[in-house]
């Protein structure tokens, strides 16, 4: 969630303010009086489901009055597990497809809690969240609710992926002013940093090959268990880095066409794309294709408003 944060003009470490709204944007500072105004943007969005024939209209997937995001199907396909404000905090929440049956999973009450990702089984769930003022990793069971922080506490780590197996968890480590890409296991044991010069990691083929972002060059990059590195996705194909899920034959990723959402899938092997299903309604960006390839999850806003904030007093 968007919150406002100060830092020192000398340079320093960030201070997170304690001034809650929904989204806090623009911040502006009264000179010399320690007064702040910013705006306050109400924002709700549900998770919806489509099919990629269309053939028919997309349907709200448990949708309430608060935001919904971050929709992922299981392994399986039985159950969709999302990001939900609608206990008065983030916190992750699980829905069985047969039966419609709703569920929360935690009770985290963290701030900036995103990116859950099933593990391979679907037994576990891996997600980010903030403590302390520092991001951190957190595997979740996924029947039992039983937590643990797999990364130590002393920085941010941004969640990458399982690996292949779902023995391991890759992440990004602040590492001096870049990012490096490193693993650890399920106990928060045999942390260890991945040779290559990466900042994010995306996925891990069964036989060990990784694929992964550069700071410093464009393009999605591949490396082989020999510790081979080539560029797998030239930079005029990545659309969107941020948004992209990959599969071990290629991507899918949200594109717009003749100024339309479409949903598409770049193939690995050839270079070329597929259009499939579009995206309708106000869609954030967020989505994520089930196994069989049938059927997708995005998140749409339905209503959003704002208001000025004003805070007398910094502490």
């Amino acid at each position: 969630p968007y919150e406002l944060w100060r830092v020192p003009l000398e340079g320093g470490e960030p201070i997170l303010l304690p001034v809650k709204g929904h989204r806090s944007l623009q911040p502006s500072c009264a000179k010399g009086r320690g007064a702040l105004v910013f705006v306050d943007r109400t924002l709700n969005t549900d998770l919806m489901l489509g099919t990629m024939e269309g053939e028919e209209d997309p349907a709200p997937v448990a949708p309430s009055t608060r935001i919904e995001s971050g929709g992922r199907f299981s392994p399986d396909g039985s159950r969709i597990l999302f990001v939900s404000e609608r206990s008065g905090t983030n916190e992750l929440w699980v829905v069985d497809k047969a039966d419609g049956k709703v569920r929360p999973l935690t009770e985290e009450a963290g701030d900036a809690l995103r990116k859950p990702r099933w593990s391979p089984d679907g037994r576990r769930i891996a997600f980010n969240v903030a403590r302390q003022g520092l991001l951190q990793i957190v595997v979740v069971d996924a029947d039992s609710g039983l937590q643990r922080q797999v990364t130590p506490g002393d920085g941010h780590y941004r969640l990458g992926h399982w690996s292949a197996d779902g023995q391991w968890i890759f992440y990004s480590r602040e590492k001096g002013p870049d990012w490096q890409i490193a693993k650890v296991r399920l106990d928060g044991s045999g942390a260890a940093d991945v040779a290559t010069d990466g900042c994010l990691s995306l996925f891990e083929q069964p036989d060990g090959t990784l694929f992964f972002f550069k700071e410093t060059a464009e393009g999605i990059f591949r490396l082989d268990p020999l510790g081979t590195q080539d560029i797998a996705v030239q930079p005029d194909d990545v659309y969107d880095t941020l948004n992209l899920e990959m599969t071990p034959d290629g991507y899918w990723f949200a594109r717009l066409v003749d100024g339309r959402a479409h949903l598409s899938f770049f193939h690995l092997n050839d270079g070329t794309m597929t259009d499939h299903a579009l995206l309708p309604g106000n869609p954030t960006g967020e989505f994520h294709v089930d196994p069989a390839g049938t059927a997708f999850l995005y998140t749409a806003i339905s209503e959003s408003g704002t208001d000025l904030v004003i805070v007398p007093e910094l502490p």
